[in-house]
């Protein structure tokens, strides 16, 4: 049996198949996300962020990798850092804002996040003094090594927002903690 298919239907097949074709060495690379967050404008950057329910009202440092391949840590534990090779809050996709649980003296930054619930509300204010509120909708804990990556860091049409940290028990032989703690927000004004 012969299938026949309109010329709509044949187009739109035939740009699928150049999209596709078009994007394959970013969909293996795993470097979509930066490909189609470009570059953040100067006015994006993150630069302060809110969490009422939690009393943070903080710095936020701009952060890349490691030279070991992981996400950059903000420098003073009472700072956040935004991992700089995603997207800015507000923006399509997943932002990632990382902070420390602890330090050598006592709680840090996100010391606390582990009492956001659904519905909290976090704001990050920009460079150019744009506020963008997000409220939490899922806080996961997952262990050291098997945080799900994509859903913290890849592409997706939403506007998100993951707050991580660490979580669970101190290992003093790695110097790390057993679990990562992840805060999933979506933008709301």
């Amino acid at each position: 049996m012969v299938h026949f298919s309109t010329p709509r239907k044949l187009l739109i097949r035939f740009c699928l198949v150049v999209l596709i074709a078009a994007l394959q060495p970013w969909l293996l690379s795993g470097s979509l996300p930066a490909l189609l967050a470009q570059e953040a404008n100067a006015e994006h950057i993150p630069v302060r962020l809110l969490i009422p329910s939690i009393g943070v009202d903080t710095v936020i440092e701009s952060v890349g990798k490691t030279d070991a391949g992981e996400v950059g840590v903000p420098q003073d534990s009472k700072n956040a850092a935004w991992y700089n090779l995603g997207i800015a809050p507000g923006q399509p996709g997943n932002a990632v804002i990382a902070g420390h649980l602890d330090n050598k003296t006592g709680r840090a930054v996100f010391w606390r996040l582990r009492e956001l619930k659904v519905d909290d509300t976090i704001t990050v204010i920009d460079a150019g003094g744009s506020e963008h509120t997000f409220a939490v909708i899922e806080v996961a804990a997952y262990p050291y090594n098997q945080a799900p990556i994509n859903k913290i860091f890849g592409f997706d049409l939403e506007h998100d927002l993951n707050l991580i940290t660490c979580t669970g028990r101190w290992n003093s032989k790695t110097h790390t903690y057993s679990q990562r703690l992840v805060v999933y927000t979506r933008l709301i004004e």
